[in-house]
């Protein structure tokens, strides 16, 4: 009997690390946005964590990344609804003369393997092209595909942008604006941390001061965002 139940176990761990990995998707606290200098296209830049899940030892590539926002309203409501594609990704860089840092282009969007010891930690550049943020809710997708399963990974999450919020972005092109999911709604709302909100309780409306001031957007010389 102990040796059929060694033999099972055995068996069971050997299946275990060998099959198809499974995925999750953590979404980071904050997220950037920002438009180009020219209003022609809006840009989300965020850091979520993509991770094996279990004991396997397999990889996992993921193929693809998107992004969808729906404002809530009308369905058919003009700039009601925006596809995002991952554009590259790339990582922060400080200038010591100014103090300020931007994003910097590192890649391409283009597959790239997961494992259980090594998560994905990419700072991801995704662009809607001819869309600008508007107030409003949005209901919002990340959707991962990835080569050993067919069905996609879909994270749901939403963000709330105030007019105010919205005047920021817009007064500052080519600047990433940060908003969060740990700021709660309202005073009151301890307990609501869904959503990523543009315009925080308690925090300034006007365009942001120097402790607050939006991150560059910038990119390397060889490619110009604008």
């Amino acid at each position: 009997m102990a040796s059929l139940t060694a033999l099972v176990i055995s068996l069971y761990s050997f299946v275990a690390v060998r099959s198809a990995p499974g995925i999750t998707v953590v979404m980071p606290d904050t997220i950037r946005l920002a438009v180009d200098s020219r209003g022609t296209y809006s840009k989300i830049l965020m850091q979520p964590v993509i991770a094996v899940l279990g004991e396997t030892q397999r990889a996992e590539t993921v193929t693809g990344i998107d992004m969808r926002l729906r404002r809530e309203g009308p369905a058919k409501s003009p700039g009601g609804r925006a596809d995002f594609l991952w554009y590259a990704s790339g990582h922060w860089q400080g200038d010591v003369t100014t103090g300020r840092y931007g994003f910097v282009e590192e890649s391409d969007s283009s597959p790239f393997l997961v494992t259980r010891d090594k998560p994905s930690l990419s700072l991801m550049d995704f662009r809607a092209e001819h869309w600008l943020f508007a107030p409003g809710t949005y209901r919002a997708t990340l959707t991962v595909r990835r080569a050993t399963d067919s069905r996609p990974l879909t994270v749901r999450w939403c963000l709330v942008l105030t007019a105010a919020g919205v005047a920021q972005i817009r007064a500052h092109p080519a600047n990433f604006m940060p908003v969060r999911k740990d700021w709660p709604a309202s005073p009151s709302a301890e307990g609501d941390r869904s959503c990523y909100r543009g315009e925080p309780s308690g925090a300034p409306s006007k365009a942001p001061g120097p402790t607050s001031a939006p991150r560059g957007a910038g990119t390397p010389p060889a490619r110009n965002t604008d």
